[in-house]
Parts: C-alpha cells; structure tokens; sequence
C-alpha cells in the first residue's frame, strides 16, 4: 500500500496526501492546511469479484483487497 502527497513547491501549506484503505475499500484523505481529514467510499474501490481468482505459482486464491495504489496526473492549470 502506497499513499501519495500532492503539494506545489511554491504552495506547501496546502498539501493534500491520499492513502488508500485497502482493507476497508477506501480512500483517506489528510489535508495540511485545514489539519483534517476525511474518508471516501466508492462502489469502485471495492475489489472485482469476477478478476479477484487468481493463480500463482499452482497455487489458487482470490484477491479480496479494495484500493491498493495510486497515483497523480499532471497538476491542472486551471486548477
């Protein structure tokens, strides 16, 4: 499980972080500026139960984890 800090180099006093819950099938959002932080459910981060069988090495389980990693786009402009 990896969590992801969103912060500009000129705007550090208003960083966000996102840390996946995989256990819990959501999303933990911490933000420095307000020191708060909120958790996001959603349907999609639950696992797929028709892609969660799978075989490694002969040996057969099913992945039940919800939100495992994530990862940033390019900062918006606009935004």
């Amino acid at each position: 499980m990896k969590h992801v800090v969103d912060v500009s180099p000129d705007k550090c006093d208003q960083a966000f972080a996102y840390i996946p819950d995989l256990g819990g099938y959501g999303l933990v959002v911490y933000s420095y500026a307000d020191n708060d932080s909120w958790r996001i459910k959603h349907n999609f981060f639950h696992f797929d139960p028709l892609q969660g069988d799978l075989t490694v090495g002969g040996i057969n389980f099913q992945w039940t984890d919800g939100l495992f990693g994530l990862a940033l786009g390019p900062a918006d402009e606009n935004g």
